[in-house]
């Protein structure tokens, strides 16, 4: 069987955590085993479940470097910085020691193939693969120095893109997760076109696409049995769009009395969340559900009627949302921001409806029109469905087993083609 290492060495992804990122890192390790490869995961927080068919290697490096983040944290308030550094320095630190005790073999696992979802300041990844000459494929969900110069306030962007770009630059193929993203890296760090793969987010289909009974998830999520229940599954980033999308709700809500809204998810944000609806006419007609794992998830969204999706205005939009392939997977109707990929998966009017990234009026009357229209909801919801049958993460973890295939093949290493085409 083929050896795989996985590598997360983001600080801010626990293996045990509820967004969307650590959800994706358990899905594809799990679907790579499904498909015949010996996977270990080395990750800079949190652990497996119980039962996960990965084995993990665990350490003290992401607790260590946490603390450091903390200390230093403290340091930059107190002296009136920005804090924004102390995550910067601390992801660093957290590199640069896992590289000397995989350097020294301490923590360092046999395997012939490395999958390193790329994280800020990650070199540890293909220094590791570099060493032991094995194909390294760089899973890029975000364009990660760009997007913490522009959110996170970071402090070291030129240090952060020239990482970045040696990182994607020593990959055999770097698999993205949108088109948007791969016509970013090919342009942005000269790539070959034909490394850069796009490989799409998938679904658990056995999870989402379940029965799960309607009144029992009401009663879980603590809504009305009675309610119009329109659904928001995120980890309330700004560019969620979730204000926005208050703002629509408390315009639909003053037509249709029964509509109530479900918010899933935490985040920085959702104090202040709560504090505009707390404020605002809308206390009593919104729920806030918290952070979940994703089998609560997938229970909770059979009590939903509409889902959303209303991401905010973006120069580009790179990501590949997994919340919206697990809402069509549930067979709800779903309305969306046209943007990125977004728009390729969803046709307008056919499996969901699309409105304009941060409009607050035209989200407000696409949840007018189907809230009034039950059979709408019902046929767009069966098409969504229909859309992602074919989106599991089996079939993720397929075109990455290829892709692994491919690397060894153009290296020349005949040997070990072979054994991974035999045992993949």
């Amino acid at each position: 069987m083929t050896q795989w290492l996985y590598l997360c060495s983001d600080l801010g992804i626990p293996l045990d955590g509820t967004k969307g990122a650590s959800e994706h890192v358990r899905a594809i390790t799990r679907a790579l085993c499904a498909n015949g490869a010996e996977v270990t995961v080395l990750a800079a927080r949190g652990h497996l479940p119980q039962g996960h068919p990965a084995s993990q290697l665990s350490h003290h490096l992401g607790t260590d470097a946490r603390g450091l983040g903390d200390v230093l944290r403290r340091w930059l308030d107190s002296n009136g910085a920005s804090a924004g550094l102390a995550t910067e320095l601390a992801q660093i630190a957290y590199d640069a020691r896992l590289k000397d005790e995989m350097d020294q073999e301490s923590i360092s696992p046999a395997a012939d193939v490395v999958v390193e979802r790329l994280s800020l300041f990650s070199s540890a990844g293909r220094e590791f693969a570099r060493q032991h000459d094995i194909p390294y494929l760089v899973e890029m969900n975000s364009p990660m120095a760009q997007e913490a110069a522009h959110y996170r306030d970071a402090g070291m962007q030129s240090l952060a893109r020239d990482i970045e770009q040696k990182t994607l630059q020593a990959a055999d193929y770097v698999m993205t997760v949108s088109a948007d993203l791969r016509a970013h890296v090919i342009a942005s760090a000269g790539l070959d076109p034909d490394r850069v793969v796009t490989v799409p987010n998938g679904v658990e289909l056995g999870l989402f696409d379940h029965p799960y009974d309607r009144f029992q998830a009401r009663r879980e999520a603590g809504v009305p049995q009675d309610a119009l229940v329109f659904g928001f599954v995120g980890s309330l980033k700004v560019w969620h769009g979730v204000e926005v999308l208050l703002e629509a709700f408390q315009r639909v809500q003053r037509e249709i009395p029964l509509a109530h809204l479900l918010i899933v998810g935490d985040g920085r944000r959702l104090a202040y969340y709560r504090s505009l609806v707390a404020s605002s006419s809308l206390d009593g007609h919104v729920t806030f559900f918290g952070g979940t794992d994703h089998s609560t998830v997938a229970r909770l969204l059979a009590g939903v009627d509409v889902a959303l999706a209303p991401y905010l205005p973006q120069s580009t939009f790179y990501f590949s949302p997994l919340k919206l392939y697990e809402y069509m997977a549930s067979g709800l109707c779903v309305i969306a921001s046209r943007a990125g990929q977004i728009a390729e998966v969803i046709d307008d009017g056919h499996n969901g409806m699309l409105v304009p990234s941060g409009d607050c009026e035209a989200l407000a009357d696409a949840m007018r029109h189907v809230g009034r229209d039950p059979g709408l909801r019902a046929r767009l919801g069966e098409m969504a469905r229909q859309s992602v049958a074919h989106c599991s993460w089996g079939n993720t973890a397929q075109q990455v087993i290829e892709l692994a295939n491919r690397a060894i093949r153009d290296r020349g290493n005949a040997k070990v083609a072979e054994v991974v085409h035999a045992r993949s």
